[in-house]
């Protein structure tokens, strides 16, 4: 069963759900400020951010390339055969999207938990309203994710991933940080 949480209430996740345990868990609590750009062309010629993109067959205004491909999307970024983008992305969501000219806007969050020895975890999902509910549990060799022996090293690097995805894509966060189980934040 999922269990609400209310608007007033998203800021305040980590103080009513993270708590001390003896089990390895590991919580993620990123929520960016609204309006961060998820959607972005870059130039398949000159590599230049396009702003306004009239889609496929529209000239690079730096280059004056005819472009073949569309936009790139955020989601894309943690989207690799590789275990620290599944455990960086597990819980990716967006919320509050827009849509202004050729740019979505929207609200990203990467909240949840990960059990590692029960191997589940549990992320939040935000309607568009702001709304969140808690996931019921997901089984984490679903998400790609194989924590044999993991370590606080397997969430740095981890969280090294965010803090690229939140590089490339210009991400401002409200609040940010992978907890362990003593509640101590990744480093």
């Amino acid at each position: 069963m999922s269990k609400k949480i209310n608007k007033g209430e998203i800021e305040s996740f980590v103080q009513f759900e993270m708590r001390k345990t003896d089990q390895e868990v590991y919580y993620f609590n990123f929520i960016s400020w609204p309006d961060q750009v998820i959607t972005k062309k870059i130039c398949d010629y000159c590599s230049e951010e396009i702003i306004y993109f009239d889609g496929i067959g529209s000239e690079c205004p730096y280059c004056d390339e005819i472009q073949n491909v569309g936009p790139t999307e955020a989601a894309d970024f943690f989207d690799t055969d590789q275990e620290d983008d599944s455990l960086a992305g597990f819980a990716l969501n967006f919320h509050k999207i827009i849509q202004n000219d050729s740019q979505k806007k929207a609200t990203i969050s990467i909240q949840g938990f990960i059990n590692v020895d029960l191997g589940k975890g549990r992320f939040v999902n935000y309607n568009d309203d702001g709304t969140g509910n808690l996931s019921d549990e997901i089984n984490l060799k679903d998400y790609g994710i194989k924590l044999y022996s993991p370590s606080d090293t397997d969430f740095s690097n981890a969280l090294r991933r965010i803090h690229l995805f939140s590089e490339e894509w210009v991400i401002r966060w409200k609040t940010s940080g992978i907890f362990d189980k003593n509640l101590k934040q990744i480093k």
